[in-house]
């Protein structure tokens, strides 16, 4: 299965690449999830095909709340797999892992943690922005 998303994600060092319905390609070289919650407030079109550095369950669940019917990551958990799995979604990966790890390499990655309960996009959507608003607030750091 080859992407064209993939390509340019490997070739062209973006962190995420997503091909919406009408034939737009939308980049970014942001990290963890901002390059999905761009997408969804910016875009009012679907996904059709999409490729990330990282998909764990808390991307799987938004490239499935914005349609995405084909997806690539370079790495992959085995959470984010078996979303795909259960809704048909196509996908490929370089590296299966058990879980995404956080960004000090000890422990699970929070985004990942935080729909670990949900298999519902759009409950999903809700927890991780309130998540990100609480990461902001509390960190001042950016997800």
């Amino acid at each position: 299965m080859e992407f064209h998303v993939k390509q340019l994600l490997q070739q062209e060092g973006y962190s995420c690449v997503i091909l919406s319905e009408d034939g737009t390609v939308f980049q970014s070289k942001k990290s963890g999830i901002a390059p999905l919650m761009d997408f969804i407030i910016k875009s009012q079109d679907k996904a059709r095909e999409a490729a990330d550095k990282v998909v764990g369950k808390s991307a799987a669940l938004l490239f499935l709340k914005m349609g995405a019917r084909r997806v690539y990551g370079e790495v992959m958990s085995e959470h984010a797999k078996k979303v795909f799995d259960a809704r048909g979604i196509e996908y490929s990966f370089g590296k299966l892992v058990p879980y995404i790890v956080n960004r000090r390499g000890d422990g699970m990655c929070p985004m990942e943690e935080t729909v670990l309960e949900t298999d519902d996009a759009e409950t999903a959507y809700c927890l991780l922005c309130e998540k990100l608003k609480e990461m902001r607030n509390k960190e001042g750091i950016q997800a």
